[in-house]
C-alpha cells in the first residue's frame, strides 16, 4: 500500500550525504527513450547540471567518465537492461545515488522512482510534470531510507513511499487503469467509424466520463447496469455477437454481480 507523509530522514547507510547545494548535484541521465527525453527537458529547464548519455551513441569509455563524475546516477532504460548496467559501472562510482525509473522492476542495490504518468513522444510542459506524482522504493537488500529530494535534487513534485513487495500489484493496477480503457476505447472507436459517427462525438462523451468519475468515483457509473435493465443489456450482448467486445462485457457484468 502506498504510504503518505513527509520525508524519511537520512541513515548513515546511505552512500553519501546529499543534502548538498544543487551546485554540487551532478547527475548522469542514461536513455534515450520517451522518459529520458522528459527529463532531460526538466533537467534543464530547473537548471540542474546533468550529463546525458546512452549505449548506442556513447563508447565504454565515454559512459565510466560521465559516471565517475556524477553524484546521481539516472537509469532510464528498459527494465531487463537495469541490473547489468549497474554491474557493469556500479564500480566506476561507488558514491554515487543510483536511481532507476521502473514501476515493476525491484532491484538489490538501486532506488525506485517510479512516475505515475504516461509520456509521448514529445515532453510535457514543467507545469504539468510538476504536477507527476512520484513513487519511491528503496533497494530490497536492505532498508535504506532517504527523501525524494536526495534521489531527485530540484524536482518538487508530490510523491509517495511504497514497499518493494507491492510493486508487483501496483505496476499491474497501473496497467489496468492506464492501458485496458485505451483498448476498449481504440475498438469503440473503429465500430464509431464503420457506422460514420464522428470521433469527436466519442471524445466529448468520453471527456464527460472521465470529468464524472474524477468527481463523484463509483457513483458516477451509469447505464443498464446500474438500472439493472436486463432487457437492454441483452439486447446490448446480441448487437456484439460478432464483437471482440462482448466477452469484455459479459466479463464486467459477471465482475458487477449482474444476472441475466
Amino acid at each position: 500500500m502506498l504510504i503518505k507523509g513527509p520525508d524519511s530522514n537520512l541513515t548513515e547507510q546511505v552512500p553519501t550525504k546529499m543534502k548538498n547545494s544543487l551546485s554540487k548535484t551532478q547527475v548522469c541521465l542514461v536513455g534515450n527513450g520517451r522518459l529520458a527525453t522528459q527529463l532531460e527537458k526538466v533537467l534543464t529547464e530547473i537548471s540542474v547540471p546533468f550529463s546525458h548519455i546512452y549505449r548506442s551513441k556513447d563508447s565504454t569509455d565515454s559512459i565510466k567518465e560521465h559516471i565517475s563524475k556524477s553524484t546521481h546516477i539516472w537509469l532510464a532504460i528498459s527494465d531487463s537492461a537495469i541490473e547489468s548496467f549497474y554491474q557493469t559501472y556500479a564500480n566506476n562510482n561507488s558514491h554515487a545515488l543510483w536511481v532507476h525509473f521502473s514501476g515493476a522492476h525491484n532491484s538489490p542495490k538501486i532506488f525506485s522512482v517510479h512516475p505515475l504518468m504516461t509520456f509521448s513522444k514529445n515532453p510535457m510542459s514543467l507545469t504539468e510534470f510538476k504536477k507527476v506524482h512520484m513513487v519511491l522504493s528503496s533497494p530490497t537488500s536492505a532498508e535504506l531510507k532517504t527523501d525524494f529530494l536526495t534521489l531527485m535534487p530540484g524536482f518538487t513534485n508530490p510523491h509517495s513511499i511504497l514497499n518493494a513487495q507491492h510493486k508487483a500489484l501496483y505496476h499491474a493496477l497501473c496497467v489496468v487503469a492506464g492501458n485496458f480503457p485505451m483498448i476498449l476505447w481504440t475498438e469503440v472507436l473503429n465500430q464509431f467509424q464503420s457506422l460514420s459517427l464522428p470521433k469527436e462525438a466519442l471524445f466529448t462523451y468520453l471527456d464527460r466520463v472521465n470529468h464524472n468519475f474524477k468527481n463523484e468515483g463509483a457513483n458516477a457509473l451509469s447505464g443498464p447496469i446500474v438500472r439493472n435493465d436486463t432487457k437492454t443489456i441483452k439486447d446490448n450482448l446480441v448487437a456484439l455477437d460478432s464483437s471482440p467486445l462482448k466477452p469484455i462485457y459479459e466479463s464486467f457484468l459477471k465482475a458487477k454481480g449482474v444476472k441475466l
